[in-house]
């Protein structure tokens, strides 16, 4: 597993320096429906922009999404191809305990990467300050317990979500490696792929939400230095959902 891991984090450090791209009409966007007009108007947060809208899909008040946008001929935001963000996406910033590179780096280079990330946690945890404090740790020993990594990182002010598991058992004669990941980006949507490591060759397989996404990743190619397939599918979810409910007794 050490060796698999060394690829998903040479895959980690790529992916975290798309974070730096900046809001711009080639790439999906990150957007909250902040209150709901009537059948199917809408106002949205879009970074520091307040917009009215029209969406032909409902949305949901207080939700977060992305989603594709143009401007049609009377300047009138156009979305589509909407996705809800997932339950640990919702949350704001503020409210996460996030790993920063260094730490994250530190775990995967443990001999035991799973024991030295669960004493992380429950060293954290210990130290919890309050109620979502507590939950959020919860729920990544909950997902460590399904053999999931499931990791908030920071780097250099930027951040995502990133989980990672095992997809197959280690081929004890052929040496080969096989992790599946999940990340959530605000600029590129959700992401999923494999990365699968034999003897001295390496390959990587990334699934985007979004088309935009996957043709600015083809393009970063060069920046790998080993085989990388970019493919498009809509089925793409998280290997963890986090749950809010771990302190609800009711029942």
């Amino acid at each position: 597993m050490i060796t698999a891991i060394n690829e998903i984090a040479k895959t980690q450090e790529i992916l975290n320096r798309f974070q730096t791209i900046e809001f711009n009409a080639t790439l999906p966007v990150s957007l909250k429906v902040t209150a709901k007009l009537d059948l199917n108007r809408y106002i949205l947060q879009i970074g520091n922009k307040t917009v009215e809208t029209k969406s032909l899909i409902p949305l949901e008040e207080k939700e977060e999404y992305w989603g594709d946008f143009r401007y049609s001929k009377e300047n009138i935001l156009k979305l589509s191809n909407l996705l809800k963000k997932p339950s640990f996406e919702k949350k704001h910033f503020s409210k996460i305990i996030f790993f920063d590179m260094e730490e994250t780096k530190n775990i995967f280079s443990q001999k035991e990467p799973v024991k030295s990330f669960k004493e992380n946690i429950l060293q954290k945890l210990a130290l919890a300050e309050n109620r979502q404090d507590f939950i959020q740790l919860t729920n990544m020993l909950i997902a460590l317990r399904e053999n999931i990594f499931f990791i908030p990182i920071e780097d250099e002010g930027r951040r995502y979500f990133f989980q990672f598991k095992k997809k197959q058992k280690n081929d004890i004669v052929k040496k080969e490696f096989t992790v599946e990941f999940y990340a959530s980006f605000k600029n590129l949507g959700p992401i999923k792929g494999t990365v699968k490591s034999f003897k001295d060759f390496q390959k990587i397989t990334i699934y985007t939400y979004y088309e935009k996404s996957g043709n600015f990743l083809k393009k970063e190619l060069k920046e790998l230095d080993f085989e990388c397939d970019i493919k498009v599918s809509r089925e793409i979810y998280p290997l963890f959902q986090s749950s809010d409910k771990l302190l609800d007794i009711k029942g």
